[in-house]
């Protein structure tokens, strides 16, 4: 594990991730950790192979899977796609992005004075919003390729 700073984060910060909750025990803080940044890296050298330089999406989906996988999401993180949030591809992406202010609704238990705790609602808010994204934006792309292959 790292020292200083990112030791610390990486060892006790938890915020707005549940896919790093779910892969922590069953691999470990350093797995996942590395595991992110690989992922990430193989979805970026993929998409400079399979993508033009100026395709949003090639800058846009690397980014976005390193950081689904780190221990602490917050808004300000998903800030970094936007100028990349420009085509259909990425529309799962922008629902994220405007969906993650929901997590401002920590401050609610905050000024409550019972601790940084997330709504367990927000979180299925969330990523329930990204997967419905995901599941609208192939329907999308499969019924447009259906109607081009039966020629209406």
């Amino acid at each position: 594990m790292p020292t200083g700073s990112l030791g610390t984060y990486l060892s006790q910060w938890r915020f707005n991730a549940p896919f790093f909750r779910w892969l922590e025990p069953l691999f470990g803080i350093p797995v996942i950790v590395v595991a992110s940044l690989c992922v990430g890296l193989v979805v970026a050298e993929f998409s400079r192979r399979t993508m033009r330089r100026d395709d949003p999406c090639a800058w846009a989906w690397p980014i976005a899977v390193t950081i689904f996988l780190m221990p602490a999401i917050y808004p300000w993180y998903l800030v970094w796609l936007t100028p990349f949030l420009t085509v259909a591809a990425t529309f799962p992406l922008t629902i994220w992005t405007v969906t993650s202010i929901s997590t401002y609704a920590v401050w609610a238990s905050e000024s409550a004075g019972t601790g940084w705790n997330l709504p367990m609602w927000v979180e299925v808010f969330e990523y329930s919003c990204v997967a419905a994204s995901v599941g609208l934006g192939y329907w999308f792309r499969r019924a447009s390729t259906k109607v081009v292959r039966e020629g209406y």
